[in-house]
Formats: C-alpha cells, sequence, structure tokens
C-alpha cells in the first residue's frame, strides 16, 4: 500500500504532528505522521 500523496494539508501537518511525535502523547500518532519528512 503506497501513502497518499502529499497535500497541501498534509503537508501542514507535518510541523505539528513532527513536533508531537516527541512527546509521549506522539507515540499514539499513526505510523503515517512521525513518517512524513520535517521542513525545518
Amino acid at each position: 500500500m503506497k501513502p497518499p500523496p502529499f497535500t497541501t494539508f498534509q503537508i501542514r501537518l507535518t510541523r505539528p504532528y513532527h513536533t508531537l511525535s516527541k512527546t509521549p502523547t506522539g507515540n499514539r500518532l499513526p505510523r503515517h505522521f512521525p513518517l512524513l519528512p520535517a521542513t525545518s
């Protein structure tokens, strides 16, 4: 199963989700979100 194409909405979620992945709560996030490339 290939991941869905990166939409503007998903790209915007990359930053907040990547930050949350560093917190204990990030472990509850789906695998797809942490795998997104971080744009810093």
